[in-house]
């Protein structure tokens, strides 16, 4: 795993801390998947569990690829739902229903590019489904690495018909684009 991280260009610093403090908190499983491989589909999941006693808060997970012959602005997946997300937080916007416990981050590492999604709560010992689609003409691999975690909870900000999220940019990523899991109210 190391050198994987490293390979991404991660700091010496970041490695340490992740496989010190994170890594006994969280998994993700699978560690990586192969895109050239015919059974995976363009549609998948991988599972984020909290490995604790304690809840865990502002769960983020580090998506990062080795590919062939693809050139992108963005990380070349989609998160499209993530299990057990309607008892998330959820704020009303005219039409439109957004996780406020959900945040997608497009960004680059040494001109990688990557995509840190954020979890505001895992329960203690809950596991979590996040289901993605990919382009299907995207070869190599993807991997997946729990980045940072706290035992505490945010202090997030209350506003009438507002919601704040609270998000500590990992000093070694480039931020490019943030979004949020919404659908439209039925």
């Amino acid at each position: 795993m190391i050198d994987i991280l490293s390979s991404l260009g991660l700091a010496a610093e970041t490695i340490s801390w992740i496989i010190k403090f994170v890594r006994p908190k969280v998994s993700v499983t699978p560690k990586k998947i192969k895109l050239d491989r015919e059974d995976w589909g363009i549609e998948s999941y991988f599972t984020i569990c909290n490995k604790t006693d304690k809840p865990l808060y502002d769960v983020q997970i580090l998506l990062w690829h080795h590919v062939k012959s693809v050139s992108e602005s963005i990380f070349p997946l989609t998160i499209k739902e993530i299990e057990g997300q309607d008892k998330d937080s959820q704020t009303s916007i005219g039409p439109i229903i957004v996780n406020t416990n959900v945040l997608i981050i497009d960004g680059e590492v040494k001109d990688k590019k990557i995509k840190l999604l954020q979890l505001g709560y895992l329960n203690v010992k809950e596991c979590r489904r996040v289901f993605y689609s990919f382009d299907p003409q995207l070869k190599g691999e993807i991997f997946f690495q729990a980045y940072n975690t706290s035992t505490e909870p945010p202090q997030t900000p209350k506003k009438p018909n507002s919601f704040g999220i609270v998000f500590k940019s990992p000093k070694d990523i480039k931020l490019l684009k943030g979004s949020f899991l919404m659908k439209r109210k039925l």
